[in-house]
């Protein structure tokens, strides 16, 4: 479901980008190709963070065959920054070539005019690109190397039970109206089924024009086929009411709401005959047996697609221009990359061809699209057509004739896309030596940003050294890489150990570090693992509600007795106002750690769970809720993933109101961080509550770490490099695992000084005495998840004590059986499967 999001906001960001007005075409100067010396040149590329591995590969293959030219890869997120604005002109400032989305991004004032190159080519045939992918105008700003085809997506049994024949490749837009007539359904003035729902409105718009909506530079607003064109489109939603109007197709600033139904929901719910979206969708949850295929459809000029076209552009700043176009050809010759959504058609026939693409597609896929990337054109409307959307809300809206709206957009234009003339950028200075070292390095969420700036630090120290950050970057193609201890049974890479390390470098020792830290990091009695940072848990609470009431804030060593108390004073059920919430079981699992309860015992078949001996945790944390009534109950349980999300939005809507005085704290909620402080509430942080064992938490179990793996050839460039890090300050704003980076004043000033208090407090109050980190990524985890049942039921007062844990035994012991018996321990799919064979509420989780 991730990937099928996360392509979704793809194609979403694509199709906005598209509908949003930026700076027109800008004249650039002619380069003429550059003449190749025997000297070594240097150029850069730069591509998302995702496909750092796959063009590796092709960088690999290109330098092997130019060897008088060596390429800098190089991330993206290298070079733009969170505050970047112009995404165009900080990449062809840094790099020679980039990754350019020529129907998105519109701003080609930084790029180089690649025609002249083309035309001193030799070798190159524009006839193996695909029909539409090159520029037909007197420019060439990027050069193709995949595209993506809107397609209609229909329902095959709306069809059959309209007794409709299902729509082929060609058909015309008099058969696709009939067809949208039929199919719309209605049960008193409610639609129950649309006839058509498009994800976007540029494909019927761009298809059924009869030339470009801008020509030398003119736009044709008025002219009879964009009126008909626009008219016709609008006749959809009002004259037939075929279609639903939706917020998605207005242009962002005239948006009212970011709330009602969108295409996609739509379709989910069963409320859409066709539609049209991206081909590439097919395979992300969009396809099946019972969804058919077809293209657009044709204009009478035939045209049937309206495709996105994924290219590279050069710098107009470039040294090296003829280096950039043999690169250039190279990459458009290649298979698309990995990281770019499954499906793209390859851009070259030749490409196509040599990778099998067509005989590898499904069979009902491949006719509407073979069709589709036969009948495509050069694009018929520029990346921003925000006006367009304009004047089709005031016809459908505001009444008003396509005409007369339409008439209204020539002034429009006139002041808002003049052309704009920049000079060209300054492209960065080449790398000169000859022996550089690339270091791929794979990160975490938080702290890539740190590490980045880290990295050009240690360049600077190191210029023979170019360190790629990403936390896109897979294990498998990382010379070194940070992760969290608790993934260590998943990580199939081989590590180095690192005690020759130790032994040979007198600038760091194991003593160095937090005690405990290394315990898990040891494999046959060797090192694995450098500890990076701690991720101390604590607590957040509203430091206003807190004065309001005269309570007294906590203290760096406060207990859980004292914990109650405040929650008591703060808590008022008679407004709805609670001392604390809690929307996942992290506080149980250190209930384990306060109390000094080990749930793990030892029999003759392995480890297993204790659950009668949880008893004095469960109960403290479940009366939080049903005795002393300070904490809120769970909504929905906690065996079901998909109502996490909506658990956590509950509670932070309580925080956000100041009905939650406590609450967990998470360095990543930056989003609700945002919206207290807009509310004017200030938020302090307190350690977790010190337990009658005297112990709060296992520092051991949230530690961070640096390995290398053992199939790089850069052992000693990867320790280096880690080495420096763990001597960062500014390396995480968690607690940095080496006690004197911990103690310094730097990383006070860093974090602040009650946080760094409150961490530094961490290691006095750890005990690693009931180690957990393990039971959340092997065997273990499903019995804690009934352990986390058996609370929820107790604090729900669902069931008592003594039943409640019985029934997590039962479930867990039936469970173990099944993994004794099917050796099931080191196997994820299969401890799974003996899961979800016990208890079937566990599909979400770990069905497919």
């Amino acid at each position: 479901m991730y990937r099928l999001i996360s392509l979704i906001l793809l194609l979403a960001f694509v199709a906005g980008c598209r509908d949003a007005l930026g700076p027109n075409l800008a004249n650039t100067p002619d380069t003429s190709p550059a003449t190749v010396s025997g000297e070594q040149i240097n150029i850069t590329l730069a591509v998302a963070d995702a496909d750092l591995a796959g063009y590796r590969l092709h960088i690999e293959q290109f330098e092997a065959q130019h060897s008088h030219i060596r390429v800098r890869l190089v991330a993206e997120s290298e070079i733009i920054g969170s505050e970047e604005t112009d995404r165009i002109a900080a990449l062809a400032a840094a790099a020679d070539l980039f990754f350019y989305l020529p129907d998105v991004q519109e701003d080609q004032s930084y790029l180089l005019d690649l025609r002249p190159l083309l035309l001193a080519d030799a070798t190159f045939d524009p006839h193996d690109f695909l029909p539409g992918l090159l520029d037909d105008t007197d420019n060439l700003w990027s050069l193709p190397v995949a595209a993506s085809y809107p397609l209609l997506f229909f329902d095959k049994t709306a069809f059959d039970t309209a007794g409709l024949a299902h729509p082929e490749p060609g058909w015309t837009l008099d058969e696709f109206l009939a067809a949208a007539q039929a199919l719309t359904q209605r049960e008193g003035n409610e639609v129950v089924q649309w006839g058509y729902v498009p994800f976007q409105v540029r494909p019927l718009l761009a298809t059924q024009l009869t030339a470009p909506l801008v020509v030398d530079g003119q736009s044709r607003f008025t002219a009879p086929d964009v009126a008909d064109t626009v008219q016709w489109l609008a006749d959809l939603f009002t004259l037939h009411e075929v279609s639903p109007w939706l917020e998605n197709y207005k242009p962002l600033a005239q948006r009212e709401t970011t709330g009602g139904p969108d295409p996609i929901a739509l379709v989910r719910e069963g409320r859409a005959a066709m539609w049209s979206a991206d081909h590439t969708l097919w395979q992300s949850g969009f396809g099946g047996d019972d969804i058919g295929l077809a293209t657009m459809p044709r204009n009478q000029q035939s045209y049937a697609a309206d495709a996105v076209r994924y290219a590279f552009a050069v710098s107009r700043g470039t040294g090296q221009p003829q280096a950039a176009w043999q690169l250039l050809t190279f990459l458009s010759q290649q298979p698309p990359s990995s990281g770019m959504a499954d499906l793209l058609v390859p851009a070259r026939y030749s490409t196509a061809a040599a990778m099998n693409y067509w005989q590898s597609l499904p069979g009902n896929l491949e006719l509407p699209l073979s069709y589709a990337v036969e009948n495509n054109r050069p694009p018929q409307l520029p990346p921003g057509i925000t006006p367009l959307n304009s004047a089709l809300v005031d016809i459908v809206e505001n009444d008003i004739p396509a005409v007369a709206a339409l008439d209204a957009l020539e002034q429009f234009r006139a002041t808002t896309m003049e052309p704009v003339v920049v000079d060209p950028p300054t492209v960065s200075t080449p790398i000169t030596e000859a022996a550089v070292t690339h270091i791929q390095f794979a990160t975490t969420w938080n702290e890539e940003s740190a590490h980045r700036g880290l990295a050009r630090m240690f360049t600077t120290e190191h210029p023979e050294v170019a360190i790629t950050v990403s936390r896109e970057l897979s294990l498998n193609a990382a010379d070194c890489f940070a992760a969290p201890v608790t993934v260590l049974p998943n990580i199939r890479v081989p590590l180095l150990p690192l005690d020759p390390f130790f032994d040979l470098d007198v600038s760091i020792n194991p003593d160095d570090f937090y005690p405990g830290l290394f315990t898990q990091l040891r494999q046959d009695n060797q090192i694995i693992g450098l500890p990076a940072w701690i991720n101390v848990p604590f607590i957040e609470y509203n430091r206003s509600l807190f004065t309001e009431l005269g309570v007294a804030e906590p203290t760096v060593d406060w207990t859980l007795t004292e914990f109650l108390q405040t929650a008591q004073a703060l808590s008022d059920e008679s407004v709805g106002r609670y001392g604390f919430i809690d929307w996942t079981r992290e506080m149980l699992d250190h209930g384990f750690t306060q109390f000094g309860i080990d749930p793990f015992i030892i029999d003759e078949n392995g480890t297993t769970l204790d659950f009668a001996a949880t008893e004095p945790t469960i109960l403290w944390y479940a009366d939080l809720v049903r005795l002393h009534r300070v904490q809120a109950a769970l909504p929905g349980d906690l065996l079901d993933n998909r109502q996490t999300s909506q658990r956590w939005g509950q509670f932070e809507n309580m925080i956000e109101e100041g009905d939650a005085a406590m609450w967990p704290g998470s360095i990543s909620a930056q989003g609700l961080a945002g919206r207290l402080a807009q509310a004017q509430i200030e938020v302090g942080i307190a350690p977790i509550p010190r337990g009658p064992s005297g112990h709060n938490i296992n520092i051991a179990d949230r530690v961070t770490a640096y390995f290398i793996t053992a199939q790089t050839p850069h052992h000693q460039l990867c320790w280096e490099w880690i080495n420096f890090l763990s001597a960062q300050p500014t390396a995480s704003l968690y607690l940095p695992a080496r006690i004197e980076i911990a103690e310094s004043a730097d990383y006070t000033d860093h974090v602040g000084a009650r946080r760094a208090d409150i961490y530094r407090t961490a290691p006095l109050y750890s005990s690693d005495d009931v180690a957990l980190s393990s039971t959340r990524t092997n065997w273990l985890s499903p019995g804690m998840l009934w352990l986390g049942v058996a609370y929820e039921q107790v604090a729900k007062e669902e069931n008592e004590i003594n039943a409640a844990l019985a029934e997590a035994a039962g479930y867990f012991e039936r469970y173990r059986t099944c993994v004794i018996a099917n050796d099931a321990f080191a196997e994820v799919a299969r401890w799974r499967q003996c899961a979800l064979d016990v208890d079937e509420r566990l599909a979400d989780r770990y069905g497919d």
